[in-house]
């Protein structure tokens, strides 16, 4: 998992930026009640800490919760390793990302 840089200002600059990338595309998606700000928010730390393959499988799992509950419960250690990402993730983002 990529460093995360030191987060003053965080939700000013996160929430200038993009939605763009398939995290904030599949946040969008959604159908859940969501400002693109934080969709945006969410991308970005998809950025920070998902490789473009491991942001792919993310999005996925914004779409398919029970594909999250396959990979959760793998004996697979490549889906292990993802999944351990994946809690960094979104562990960031709820941290971060903060709707409210």
């Amino acid at each position: 998992m990529r460093a995360i840089l030191p987060l003053a200002g965080t939700m000013t600059i996160f929430a200038t930026m993009s939605v763009a990338g398939p995290v904030g595309s599949a946040c969008l998606s959604s159908g859940r009640s969501v400002s693109q700000p934080l969709c945006a928010c969410i991308q970005n730390v998809a950025d920070m800490t998902l490789d473009g393959r491991d942001q792919k499988l993310a999005a996925r799992l914004m779409a398919d919760p029970e594909k999250a509950e396959e990979i959760r419960v793998s004996d697979s250690s490549r889906n292990k390793d993802f999944w351990a990402r994946y809690q960094g993730f979104a562990d960031a983002a709820g941290t971060l990302c903060v709707a409210g």
